[in-house]
């Protein structure tokens, strides 16, 4: 009768430390993504007449790394990786 129980109990064990390892890793879960953000003011519209400028400006910040999230009138919203 004992012998029958075995399997049974090892596959029992087996399950409950399988489930402790999967709640485990649920809990601490992945890191979360740290951001740094910068926000470029452009004094006014006028004073970056031709589109090379702003492009130039955008082509900066990419280079280093910036993503541009928001464009709200003169201003200029970019974020990334910290």
């Amino acid at each position: 009768m004992i012998k029958r129980r075995v399997p049974l109990i090892i596959a029992v064990l087996v399950c409950l430390c399988a489930w402790t390892g999967y709640a485990q890793v649920q809990r601490t879960g992945p890191a979360r993504q740290a951001w740094e953000y910068r926000v470029v003011e452009i004094a006014t519209v006028e004073s970056y007449t031709a589109a090379t400028d702003i492009q130039q400006l955008l082509n900066q910040g990419g280079a280093e790394g910036w993503e541009l999230i928001r464009v709200s009138e003169t201003r200029y919203y970019f974020k990334r990786p910290r």
